[in-house]
């Protein structure tokens, strides 16, 4: 009984940590509340990065608009970008590191059309060594690699897009808030 006790309550109490700190797996990200349906425009519409960040919207619950007219917010990937430089060369002469390079410029604009996030670059950089002797892993981890690197790049077009959005909410929560001023001679509060 004693042993079914400890192995019942220690990955429970672990669990109960994990998650009471805030935890959560890497890649997964969470759009801001009120959020409801976002358009994404891209030059190439069927992109590996447009679907990436259709694929995350979808899997925060949140409709992809199928026009901007329709949706409450619309991203428009303007440029991507993807990159591959030598970064170390081997004894042999041959390329022994590389660095990838991929960027999107995109901009953001609410439901009336109005430029929420101006044209912005989000990037992200990556470096992985190179064995001519392994090239099947090594073009492997490189496709995986930059399937990361779209990862992160929409999470951070996802997380200006979730600071627009609370931005916006505030500053329109503060407008309808009526001023609040003390009577000089009873210290009151007078609206």
């Amino acid at each position: 009984m004693n042993k079914f006790v400890k192995a019942i309550a220690l990955p429970l109490a672990l669990a109960g940590l994990i998650t009471g700190c805030g935890w959560q797996l890497r890649g997964q990200m969470t759009i801001a509340d009120g959020i409801n349906n976002i358009y994404v425009s891209a030059k190439n519409a069927h992109g590996q990065l447009a679907n990436e960040l259709k694929n995350t919207i979808k899997n925060n619950q949140i409709t992809v608009g199928t026009t901007q007219s329709d949706a409450q917010y619309s991203i428009f990937i303007e440029r991507e970008d993807e990159d591959r430089r030598t970064v170390a060369v081997g004894g042999d002469t041959l390329a022994s590191e590389y660095e990838l390079n991929m960027s999107a410029d995109y901009r953001i604009e609410d439901q009336a059309g109005a430029i929420v996030v101006p044209t912005t670059t989000a990037e992200a950089i990556r470096n992985y060594s190179y064995d001519r002797n392994d090239v099947i892993a090594k073009d492997e981890e490189e496709r995986l690699i930059k399937e990361e690197m779209r990862r992160t790049i929409v999470q951070q077009i996802l997380r200006r897009l979730s600071f627009a959005s609370r931005a916006s909410a505030e500053a329109a929560t503060a407008a309808d808030a009526v001023p609040v001023t003390p009577d000089e001679t009873t210290g009151d509060v007078v609206q």
